[in-house]
């Protein structure tokens, strides 16, 4: 019983395989991406808009190349890895996100998405006006 949730756990502590199908086998942990990493692999800095299909929308992270592209309802998800193509279609909440102006759910398909941090982290806005209203009312340089 123990192995089996030593197991588990390290199944869910382990992160997201690449996106790169044939090496599909290997595993990443996200948390160590390091900000080298991730500056050598983009040409964006904090406050630039992201390509949508260069984040994992279920870690919320940019990821510096193209994802997995997964279709719901017509709309393109986008994921680094199994997991994360598995896991778009059957948990809703990994497709919408709050808008940091609006407070309002969005579609992260449809969003306007903004790079936070070197970190990579991510946030998703209805639209660009949304996003420059934001920076505009919170006196935030990004």
């Amino acid at each position: 019983m123990n192995l089996s949730i030593a197991a588990i756990a390290a199944v869910l502590l382990t992160g997201c395989a690449t996106n790169d199908q044939e090496s599909s086998n290997s595993v990443v942990n996200t948390d160590s991406i390091t900000h080298k990493t991730l500056k050598a692999t983009r040409s964006f800095k904090k406050g630039d808009r992201v390509p949508n299909d260069e984040v994992c929308m279920v870690n919320n992270t940019y990821m510096g190349k193209k994802q997995l592209k997964v279709i719901v309802n017509g709309l393109a998800y986008y994921g680094c890895c199994k997991a994360c193509e598995e896991r778009i279609p059957t948990d809703e909440s990994v497709r919408k996100a709050v808008d940091p102006h609006t407070t309002k759910l969005v579609d992260k398909a449809k969003a306007y998405i903004v790079l936070l941090n070197e970190g990579g982290d991510v946030a998703y806005f209805e639209n660009e006006q949304n996003y420059v209203q934001f920076l505009k009312q919170n006196e935030l340089k990004i």
